[in-house]
């Protein structure tokens, strides 16, 4: 794992056994309709709007 990832304790995706997820993974859990961004602790939703912003950015280059 990149040093840079950041990961978070799996507290709210329920049904994940998982006990650590990426912003990255977060992100695909929130496409694929496994958790709502509204569902999110605060520190992951500020992690999930930083690298969604990251993604639109290389996305535009």
């Amino acid at each position: 794992m990149n040093k840079d990832t950041i990961t978070f304790k799996n507290t709210f995706i329920t049904d994940c056994e998982n006990t650590e997820l990426t912003v990255s993974g977060i992100v695909t859990a929130m496409r694929f309709g496994f958790v709502e961004y509204e569902d999110l602790p605060p520190e992951v939703q500020n992690a999930v709007d930083e690298e969604i912003e990251k993604m639109k950015r290389s996305k535009s280059k």
